[in-house]
């Protein structure tokens, strides 16, 4: 029996967000396309039904031909699995023996190999790691993030959007030297998506865990409300403040 699988099938690694230097022992992200496979691959009646769609990392050292493993985890599921997004990361741990130089990389989901992309494997300064720790805090019209620092990161890029895994593939900010970022100008209301990208010496590192935040609403008349405030809301408040007024009025009498 001769044939092959159908391009459909197989997963994607997305080059733009792909690591171009690794360190021997130290885990990085990959952007993905349906690493998780289209099925979990065997069952029998209703009994049981077996995962085999676990994505591998295969790195081949184009100057020896070797060929080295590794295993992925935190990777995403069928929100992945038909278009490009930035945020849909999985994350693998080079191998400590691996050799150096020049190689490929492709990830293997369901025996369906990915596209490759070429990266230099080097005990030399690499790009950073992805950042931990992200945490988003809602505000009136604007988010606020923070992270913990990646070693090796000069600055980090913010990326943004209203869908999981949704985010539009240019930064909303770039160049931010800090570990915090306010997203401002958001509608209130709106659940957002986020997820930081250190760079560093090296080249960019790895997006970090997508994290998201609904925007408040200011409360109230301004000019940042939703509008001014009811008729029935001023009514209230001004038989409130003359039933103050009254009292005030009668205990000073009484005095």
């Amino acid at each position: 029996m001769t044939g092959s699988a159908s391009a459909g099938w197989a997963p994607v690694v997305v080059p733009a967000f792909a690591p171009t230097i690794v360190n021997p022992g130290v885990t990085y992200s990959l952007s993905e396309i349906q690493f998780d496979g289209l099925s979990q691959g065997t069952n029998y009646g209703d009994d049981s039904q077996a995962s085999t769609n676990y994505p591998i990392v295969q790195v081949t050292n184009l100057a020896t031909l070797h060929v080295f493993h590794a295993r992925t985890t935190g990777f995403t599921n069928s929100a992945c699995n038909l278009t490009l997004n930035a945020s849909c990361f999985a994350y693998f741990t080079v191998p400590a023996g691996i050799e150096t130089g020049q190689s490929t990389l492709a990830v293997i989901a369901n025996g369906i190999a990915s596209n490759t992309i070429t990266m230099s494997v080097t005990t030399a300064l690499a790009p950073p790691a992805a950042p931990i720790g992200v945490t988003a805090v809602a505000g009136v019209g604007q988010v606020t993030l923070q992270w913990t620092a990646s070693a090796g990161a000069t600055t980090y890029n913010v990326y943004v959007g209203t869908s999981t895994h949704g985010e539009s593939l240019t930064p909303v900010a770039s160049g931010v030297t800090g570990t915090s970022f306010t997203v401002t100008g958001l509608t209130p209301g709106t659940n957002y998506f986020f997820f930081i990208q250190p760079v560093g010496t090296a080249g960019s590192g790895g997006g970090s865990q997508e994290v998201s935040s609904t925007v408040l609403a200011a409360v109230g008349g301004g000019p940042s409300s939703d509008g001014p405030m009811p008729p029935w809301a001023l009514g209230a408040l001004g038989a409130g403040l003359v039933g103050i007024a009254s009292r005030r009025l009668r205990k000073s009498s009484q005095d």
